[in-house]
């Protein structure tokens, strides 16, 4: 192992002495890094590798290789250094190829050396590094999704790009995140070839195509025609092999990543119009896996002829935007009742220009007797257009009027009105924040609307959903309105109320609370440090007054939580049971604070077994052993599951008092190993050198052979013991 070690830290002698010629690192420096390099080394030749010792050799010479590239541009070193400029590079690389051979399912290591290879430029490395990765973690839709983004924006790679997302659909079962990235692949790639097809004069500024340009295909450039429709039929041949073919093709792909000295592709090689529209519709019909049945494999088939001949409805040819449409309905056949979906397509869309017509198509074919479907309908005046186009003041109010129309028509029409009226409230409070505070006619408008709608969906017409009350509450809070804030917590957290049991609203109305007392107590004076006399009932009275506003807030906030803990789900309440366990702290009411601990024992809150062993310290921190003991006493006797952990935290707690008493420990040791004997040898260790700690030698050895009775796998306990031993040794030596 040695003779290794040696040979490696050998192989950096050149690449050290250039540091010391051009003074990058100083000879002290240079000897720390040779110590730190030989330490992992020997660290990464251990009998069982861990995981941590890569991290630290990878972190040590990322910070090296930074300090490096900072030292040599503050000495003004412009030329390249053959030894050292690469050196740390070359070597990390190696390392994060090491680790991943020993870790290959540690997703944080590969996403780690992803980002190093994109912030080193490390492009050939990181094709390689994707390719692999595919291998063993092809059943992660984000690594399909890097891929398919580094083919597309360093490779320029159109053809890897829909292999490699087609792959990631039929591992993924279509999932809706790899059909997004599809879509704006293909869109972004259709707007490179539009802006060129602009450019060039085939279509004008509008997108339309030019009226001398509508003629025979013959009176286009022959040498640009040809090389086009070779290539094009080249491409549909290809498709048309089938799966074979593209199984060969799919992670060599990948690995055609180029690093940074690589030569630029020519984008005319890349950019083929006439090759796209055949190669993506043949290619669309590998996504879907082979079917065994006929019938579903004829089914399949359908499918991707409705979606062509959907796509071309709006027009045939590539620059039409007939591709992306392909993969929408492609996408939409897999996922056709969910329209939060087709709203992230038609959101992508709003991010290109000359895409009206294809977003007309979407809105057209949406049912007219789904209420969601219609409440996309009833966004579309506000929202239908790019995402870099300027309203007008008078278009804008137009438009939300048209909208507001349209959704108030659907609430008297349709019979799901709870949920027309949360699509209503969403939509405008998304619309309120891209208003500016300056607008006043705008923002008028915009809470004036969202007031009405709160106002219909919390009366008796519409049933309040948890959507619709989170909503009101942050936005009454938001524009600071107290008392409307106030009354609508107190309606929605009404026993009788619909959403009472949703701990969305609860966390709500806490923040309403909260947020509305800070300000509305900002200047409040703050109570006065009371002395430690004794007090007349007068005083006494005088300052409970005093205190009364002061104190509003926190009983406010406190008659929230305690109302949640009542009618929150056991799975949901932790949350509410922790924060009214911290108020009550926070003031040093031990009795609420214990009152709070059997309340959530008693609603088996997942926090339950936390919050007794924090109150437990919280007694032992204010040196109250005797309470301490007592409610350690009622946690034994109550539904709580008494895990080692608690247990050891409770024996560690009566330890650590002033003077703790030997039979209480005694008898919560055998508590503790009558329930968890045959698997805590900690506990049977600690147990033993507490005996031996009282003198008591006798009972020492008697808990060791009952130890060994005792435990499934006692060896653990003998190391312990032996620890124990060794350690006292050293005291006494020492």
């Amino acid at each position: 192992m040695a003779e290794a070690v040696q040979a490696r830290l050998e192989r950096s002698l050149d690449e050290l002495h250039e540091y010391r010629r051009y003074m990058l690192f100083t000879d002290p420096e240079i000897k720390a890094i040779v110590v730190q390099r030989k330490g992992f080394e020997y660290a990464l030749r251990r009998r069982q590798t861990r995981y941590q010792d890569f991290i630290a050799f990878i972190d040590y010479e990322t910070e090296l290789e930074m300090q490096r590239r900072e030292r040599k541009a503050k000495r003004g070193i412009r030329k390249t250094l053959p030894n050292s400029d690469f050196a740390i590079t070359r070597h990390l690389h190696n390392l994060y190829q090491r680790a991943l051979q020993k870790f290959k399912g540690e997703m944080p290591l590969w996403e780690k050396y992803f980002d190093f290879c994109y912030k080193f430029k490390s492009y050939r490395q990181l094709g390689k590094a994707f390719a692999t990765c595919l291998q063993f973690h092809g059943h992660h839709p984000d690594v399909w999704i890097q891929a398919a983004k580094f083919e597309f924006d360093i490779n320029r790679d159109m053809k890897a790009v829909r292999s490699l997302l087609q792959r990631g659909l039929r591992a993924n079962k279509n999932h809706q995140g790899i059909w997004l990235e599809y879509f704006r692949s293909e869109l972004r790639y259709w707007n490179i070839m539009h802006q060129r097809a602009v450019t060039l004069g085939i279509l004008d500024k509008d997108g339309k195509e030019r009226a001398e340009m509508t003629q025979d295909d013959s009176s286009e450039p022959s040498n640009k025609r040809s090389k086009m429709s070779k290539r094009g039929k080249a491409a549909a041949q290809a498709a048309s092999d089938g799966e074979e073919k593209d199984d060969e093709s799919d992670l060599g792909a990948t690995g055609s990543g180029s690093d940074e000295d690589n030569d630029e592709v020519d984008e005319d090689d890349m950019f083929d119009q006439d090759e796209e529209e055949k190669e993506a519709q043949d290619m669309m019909n590998l996504i879907a896996p082979p079917q065994e049945d006929d019938a579903e494999e004829k089914a399949d088939q359908d499918a991707a002829a409705r979606a062509v001949e959907l796509a071309h409805q709006v027009g045939q040819s590539f620059l039409s935007g007939v591709v992306p449409r392909i993969v929408y309905f492609n996408a939409i056949e897999q996922n056709p009742e969910d329209f939060d979906f087709i709203a992230e397509f038609l959101s992508i869309y709003r991010a290109f220009a000359h895409t009206e017509p294809s977003r007309t198509q979407i809105y057209d074919m949406l049912p007219r007797d789904n209420p969601k479907a219609i409440a996309l309908l009833c966004r579309r005046p506000l929202e239908d257009h790019p995402d870099d186009a300027q309203l007008q003041p008078e278009q804008w109010l137009d438009a939300i009027n048209e909208s507001s129309r349209l959704f108030r028509e659907l609430l008297e029409t349709t019979d799901d009105k709870a949920l027309v009226s949360d699509e209503y409230i969403k939509f405008l409070s998304s619309a309120l924040p891209t208003v500016q505070a300056s607008e006043d006619v705008k923002l008028e408008k915009i809470i004036a609307l969202l007031s009405d709608a709160i106002d219909a969906a919390l009366s008796n017409e519409v049933t309040t959903t948890p959507t619709a009350a989170t909503l009101a509450i942050r936005f009454f809070v938001s524009i600071g309105d107290a008392e409307q804030a106030k009354r609508t917590i107190a309606n929605v957290t009404n026993p009788s109320s619909a959403c009472v049991a949703s701990p969305l609203v609860w966390k709500m109305a806490l923040d309403g609370v909260v947020l509305l007392g800070l300000e509305q107590f900002a200047t409040a004076a703050q109570p006065a440090t009371r002395g430690r006399g004794r007090r007349t009932r007068a005083s006494r009275r005088a300052e409970d007054a005093e205190s009364e506003t002061e104190h509003s807030l926190t009983s406010a906030a406190i008659d929230v939580l305690q109302r949640a803990t009542q009618h929150v789900t056991s799975e949901e309440v932790a949350f509410f049971f922790e924060k009214l366990w911290l108020h009550h702290a926070r003031f040093r009411s031990f009795r609420a604070m214990e009152a709070t601990v059997k309340q959530s024992i008693s609603k088996q809150a997942v926090n339950a077994e936390d919050l007794v062993m924090r109150h437990l310290n919280a007694l032992k921190m204010a040196s109250k052993p005797k309470a301490m003991r007592k409610f350690a006493t009622w946690v034994t006797t109550s539904t709580l599951h008494h895990s080692a952990t608690l247990l050891n935290e409770w024996l560690r707690l009566e330890l650590d008092t002033t003077k703790p008493d030997i039979q209480y420990v005694r008898s919560l040791f055998e508590r503790a190993l009558q329930e968890h004997g045959k698997t805590s040898d900690k506990m049977w260790a600690a147990y033993a050198a507490f005996e031996e700690t009282k003198g008591e030698l006798a009972r020492s050895s008697e808990i060791r052979w009952r130890a060994n009775q005792t435990l499934d796998d006692p060896s653990q306990f003998h190391t312990l013991c032996a620890a124990q031993v060794k350690a006292a040794v050293d005291g006494i030596q020492s």
